[in-house]
């Protein structure tokens, strides 16, 4: 094609030369043909003319023909740079469904959608609104823009005047072409012009929008509204997995809070235990950086660590004095008799080995494995100091609790032997702090 365009051009170029020349030579050469033809000058003359005549209209052709294909090859251009931006875009959109698909921890999916959506469309304020339950209200639960306090988990009824309501009651996009046109619309900077809301839907309903705003005039368009929406399609399968995902935790830890209310009414000495050791050891876990998915599952140990004395008769439970070595024996078997109440339980593999591990020690003489802190989880060995800890804060009745200071003391001198020596001391550190 290339190939055909540039001999065309060529060929342009050289009639247009041979034209002029022709033009301005046609009498000169007239005479040279007569003197050596039996032809007179007027119908040599007549022929040239003609032959120009010819000449002029194949490079006017000729012209025409370059002009178009001049606008043709802009045309392309135009065609190829549109093909790679609607290129780039698909790409990007194809790497953003990949990265949102695999989180379903909704408070960290909110941020990547974030950091991806603004990669592909400049905006200056981002918010995400979900359905409640009962689907009266769009509920804020996601906000990176101006502060304003109270805006986040703040109710919008779909009901009500305002874009989100008309976006969710209508499942349609809009695009907010000037802000200051509109009358039911949030203005929540001084500096915004534009507005687009995409609505989230998931099997045809409506579960959130997406609200974008632009400080710059003319920035949005349909083109860019289009793309928030194709965002908006691929983030509703993410958004309404992570809040399945999200309502299942809290179904777990909701049962396990019944659970272990029904260990404290067993046990009377440890009322409160349970959510004591489960704050110090979640606090502990933040301090040492674990992932968002290692403390959860911690908090739900911490919840039920205690959950295998249920297993052991009151009589010990609630005795008002020390045990005796065959009583302590029985005691020792709650990390175990936990772990096979929980063993049906596909989702808690990993939490009742936590629990199961909670009474051993860093130097290899706990139980009831007996084994070293080499071999232990780093979440069992955080639960097993909060324990610790909690246990000598508070008061039994053959000893009144520790001081928290006199608690740190014993944590500091225990380090290396019962304790991890690094988590007893990011625990001190940590502590200190507060106190």
């Amino acid at each position: 094609m290339l190939k055909y365009i540039v001999l065309i051009v060529v060929f342009s170029i050289f009639a247009h030369h041979y034209y002029r020349v022709l033009v301005k030579n046609n009498t000169d050469s007239a005479e040279t043909i007569a003197r050596k033809t039996s032809m007179d000058k007027e119908q040599i003359l007549t022929l040239i003319s003609l032959q120009r005549d010819e000449i002029e209209a194949l490079y006017k052709e000729t012209y025409t023909i370059n002009n178009e294909l001049t606008n043709y090859i802009k045309k392309l251009n135009e065609s190829k740079k549109e093909l790679q931006d609607k290129n780039q875009e698909l790409s990007a959109l194809y790497t953003i469904s990949k990265k949102i698909n695999s989180n379903l921890n909704i408070d960290t999916l909110f941020q990547d959608m974030d950091e991806l959506l603004k990669g592909i469309l400049a905006y200056d304020i981002l918010a995400i609104m979900l359905l409640d339950d009962e689907k009266k209200f769009l509920i804020v639960k996601y906000w990176n823009g101006p502060p304003i306090e109270g805006f986040l988990n703040m109710k919008f009824a779909i009901n009500g005047k305002g874009v989100c309501a008309l976006c969710v009651r209508e499942k349609r996009a809009l695009l907010i072409k000037d802000v200051n046109s509109i009358d039911n619309i949030i203005i929540v900077h001084d500096d915004m012009k534009q507005e687009m809301v995409a609505p989230i839907m998931y099997n045809g309903e409506v579960i959130g929008v997406f609200i974008v705003d632009t400080f710059k005039e003319n920035a949005f368009d349909e083109h860019k509204l289009s793309i928030l929406c194709s965002f908006a399609s691929l983030a509703s399968t993410a958004l309404y997995n992570a809040k399945l995902y999200s309502d299942l935790k809290k179904t777990y830890e909701d049962t396990a809070k019944s659970l272990a209310k029904a260990i404290e009414a067993k046990d009377t000495y440890t009322r409160g235990h349970c959510d004591r050791v489960t704050e110090l050891s979640v606090k502990t876990a933040n301090y040492l950086g674990l992932s968002n998915d290692r403390l959860y599952k911690l908090k739900i140990a911490a919840i039920l660590h205690d959950i295998g004395k249920i297993g052991i008769p009151e009589g010990i439970l609630n005795k008002p004095g020390i045990l005796t070595s065959k009583e302590y024996s029985i005691v020792k078997k709650h990390p175990s008799i936990g772990y096979e109440i929980l063993s049906d339980i596909e989702y808690f593999d990993d939490i009742r080995k936590i629990i199961y591990q909670h009474h051993e020690r860093f130097d290899g003489k706990g139980y009831p494995l007996g084994v070293d802190g080499r071999s232990l989880l780093t979440e069992s060995k955080i639960l097993a100091l909060a324990d610790a800890f909690d246990a000598m804060t508070s008061e039994r009745p053959y000893r009144k609790p520790f001081s928290v200071e006199k608690a740190l003391e014993e944590i500091k001198r225990n380090s290396g032997t019962q304790f991890d020596p690094d988590i007893a001391s990011a625990f001190i550190e940590m502590m200190q702090k507060e106190h």
